[in-house]
């Protein structure tokens, strides 16, 4: 799931009580240690040109491989 980095820097500051600046830090911090990641996806103005790429804040997920057990035989 990808959200906006500014909306997710302001729901760290209001929920941590911390200013708008030492959100958006705390989560270059996370990038840095690979707890997040950012992806820069362009976005698309209603003309049709390329409009300005925005920041989003995604999370890794981790999944584990399934090992499928043989079907029996009737």
């Amino acid at each position: 799931m990808q959200t906006r980095f500014d909306i997710v820097a302001d729901k760290v500051s209001k929920e941590l009580g911390i200013g708008i600046n030492r959100a958006k830090n705390e989560l270059n911090l996370l990038e840095a240690k690979g707890a997040i990641f950012y992806s820069y996806p362009s976005v698309q103005n209603s003309d049709g040109k390329a409009g300005r790429k925005s920041r989003f804040v995604a999370q890794y997920i981790e999944t584990k491989a399934v090992k499928e057990e043989p079907k029996a035989l009737l």
